[in-house]
């Protein structure tokens, strides 16, 4: 038995369904910049322990193997529904926060890791509705973490405007509920026998295939949590070696200014709504990057290894320039292309692996990466604080 990807039909659904679980899920993380110069206020404590309160919204990362083995057992749709409701408890809950060590635990920890689920959900389910239409169906889906950052920094900055922490706190949760709604959408695929007359799978079967009930369908989606196996001499490799080793310091550095580039824009001078405003144009510039990177590969026959190196690149400059450059437009600018380089980095690194090593080693080593990206992540907040 098989799975055959639609690539039409419902598939547009779950990739709207994927696109706002992006939205939800890694906009809310990503914009949390906005949010430390109201704890800071609430919780009169140092920066560097605030600045965990975000760091720990790095679980999401660390919390994919879980989060694989619980999508092989019961399916995207209820996986993607229960992360939801973690993280919408956690943000919600965070309203009664009175300390730091309340908010690890509510924002950081439960909201978190809430937060993996529903983002490995809506990597697996668009991967699993889409073969020939894939490539295109990522980079729209994947465009909605920009989308997310710009959209979230901006409401949630109306909100403490408005509400205080407390009742941003409550909205946010509330908000994050729809994230429910997209992950419903990640109905299972329906198996359909694997060699029929003639070895093939005529029109006929896949159409009967797709009307048959779906709530026993096992779900064989060839993505990242497709196995738990892998072969340690892997990591014995010099070359996968230095590909770790360099996204370990990529992700390093691209946690740091996530986490603290709005507090630390307040502090050159800017007000909360201009510092809002520089991250938000971090999320519009991260859409650009996440299309225009990706589109250099496939259409100006680039390597991919040269793209992501230029990425990388673009993303380190503007935090150079920000050491002699501190006004309100160098934070603007320099925001813009952060965004755009860490977007089509973030991009590009599933295309890299399969260049370098095959697409056989693409969830082991993409799995390392999404896990020294959320240890990093853990860290760099703090220490920049």
């Amino acid at each position: 038995m098989v799975v055959v990807a639609p690539d039409g039909g419902w598939s547009w659904m779950v990739l709207f369904a994927g696109l706002g679980a992006m939205i939800c899920t890694e906009g809310m993380a990503d914009a949390v910049s906005v949010l430390v110069p109201a704890w800071l206020d609430k919780f009169q404590s140092s920066r560097g322990s605030t600045a965990w309160i975000g760091s720990l919204l790095c679980l999401r990362f660390i919390a994919g193997p879980f989060g694989g083995v619980l999508i092989k057992k019961f399916g995207c749709r209820k996986v993607g529904m229960l992360g939801s409701l973690m993280m919408s408890a956690g943000i919600a809950l965070s309203a009664f926060g009175t300390d730091v060590p309340y908010m690890y635990f509510t924002y950081g920890i439960l909201g978190g890791t809430g937060c993996g689920l529903p983002l490995l959900a809506a990597i697996v389910s668009v991967g699993q509705y889409f073969d020939k239409k894939r490539h295109i169906a990522y980079g729209i889906s994947v465009a909605g973490v920009g989308v997310g950052i710009s959209l979230f920094s901006m409401f949630q900055q109306f909100l403490l405007d408005e509400y205080g922490w407390f009742g941003t706190a409550l909205i946010m949760g509330a908000v994050l509920l729809n994230n429910c709604v997209f992950c419903a959408i990640f109905r299972p695929l329906p198996d359909i026998p694997e060699e029929t007359e003639n070895n093939v799978i005529t029109e006929k079967a896949v159409e009967e295939a797709m009307n048959l009930k779906q709530e026993k369908a096992r779900h064989l989606g060839t993505t990242i949590v497709e196995t738990l196996e892998w072969d340690p001499s892997l990591l014995t490799s010099p070359i996968v070696l230095v590909f770790l080793v360099a996204n370990l310091l990529k992700s390093f550095g691209n946690f740091v200014p996530l986490v603290v580039y709005a507090d630390k824009a307040t502090t050159e001078g800017l007000t909360y709504d201009q510092a809002t405003f520089t991250v938000s144009m971090m999320g519009f510039a991260g859409i650009v990057g996440r299309l225009f990177f990706p589109a250099v590969c496939s259409f100006c026959k680039v390597r991919s290894l040269w793209v992501f190196m230029v990425a990388v690149v673009v993303t380190g400059v503007p935090l150079l320039l920000l050491l002699v450059w501190r006004s309100f437009t160098a934070y603007c600018f320099c925001g813009g292309l952060f965004g755009a380089g860490l977007g089509g980095a973030a991009a590009v690194v599933p295309a890299l692996t399969v260049d370098l090593f095959g697409v056989e080693e693409l969830p082991t080593l993409y799995g390392f990466e999404m896990l020294m990206e959320g240890a990093t992540g853990l860290i760099a907040g703090p220490i920049a604080g």
